[in-house]
């Protein structure tokens, strides 16, 4: 059933699932409900049983994505909670390309997106970091991640630079904790 009640042709998993496929071919800008629509094979209209709107399936398939990438614990330390996320980030913008835009376009508000850096926040802070410097930190890591995945599609060798610049990066972070 639906949210209208009305029997299913689809689950809410096939259009998230359809809606990641179009995005990963088509890019960020092709995900409307009637591109999602018709790789289903229904009418735009008929799509609203399954999403209330074009932001309820962008985070349906921002979810799918991220439900499908980072689903291991976050380890102990506040160093390795930073360099699981950077990793996490760095292979989720492999993986999906598409997903620097939607940070861009600020749709990596959503829970699933909040709860791991919750869950990275959590490792942070228990290593002794204030609540604002751990965001700083959390902040810092994600956006070398990011950064990285945007430079290394552009020009490969640079992914060799990931390791050494994100050692560079912690030490850092470890340099301005101790200030």
């Amino acid at each position: 059933m639906t949210r209208r009640g009305v029997p299913a042709r689809f689950s809410r998993d096939r259009v998230a699932q359809e809606a990641v496929a179009l995005v990963d071919d088509e890019g960020f800008e092709a995900l409307t409900l009637r591109g999602v629509a018709g790789r289903l094979g229904l009418t735009p209209a008929a799509l609203y049983t399954y999403v209330t709107d074009k932001d309820e399936l962008v985070a349906l398939a921002l979810a799918r994505i991220l439900q499908n990438s980072v689903t291991e614990q976050v380890p102990a330390g506040w160093r390795e909670a930073l360099r699981f996320l950077a990793g996490a980030v760095r292979d989720l913008a492999h993986r999906h390309p598409v997903i620097t835009t939607a940070y861009r376009s600020g749709f990596m508000g959503f829970p699933q997106a909040q709860d791991v850096a919750r869950r990275v926040l959590e490792r942070v802070v228990a290593d002794g970091f204030t609540e604002s410097r751990a965001r700083i930190a959390y902040a810092t890591v994600e956006a070398f991640a990011l950064g990285q995945a945007v430079t290394a599609a552009a020009d490969p060798e640079r992914a060799g630079y990931f390791e050494e610049g994100l050692a560079v990066v912690l030490d850092g972070i470890a340099a301005r904790r101790s200030s």
